[in-house]
């Protein structure tokens, strides 16, 4: 949904209201580019809006990507220390270096 400027039709000057169409050409043109850049004004605001939406949500996605990045390594040093674990408690069995077999 894009949002429109309305036209200017009157404008106030030193309290007067005037009709634009009243006005000389060259007032008239001066509305109108006013309009337009109002608009434009109105159309970056509305992208601006979207692009800070946008970049929240790319925030929130590296957030979660690295905290899942994290949470592997950590994950991976456990299960290693937990085997590493195992493979000592294997070794201590024949700690005199005699077979008990």
């Amino acid at each position: 949904m894009t949002l429109r400027v309305e036209e200017t039709k009157v404008v106030t000057i030193d309290d007067q209201t005037l009709a634009v169409d009243t006005l000389p050409d060259n007032v008239q043109q001066l509305v109108a580019f006013y309009d337009d850049w109002k608009q434009r004004e109105v159309d970056l605001r509305s992208e601006l809006m979207a692009m800070q939406a946008a970049m929240r949500t790319m925030q929130q996605q590296i957030a979660q990507a690295v905290k899942a990045s994290q949470d592997a390594v950590v994950a991976e040093a456990e299960a290693e220390a937990a085997n590493d674990s195992s493979v000592d408690n294997v070794s201590d069995d024949t700690e005199d270096g005699e077979d008990n077999a």
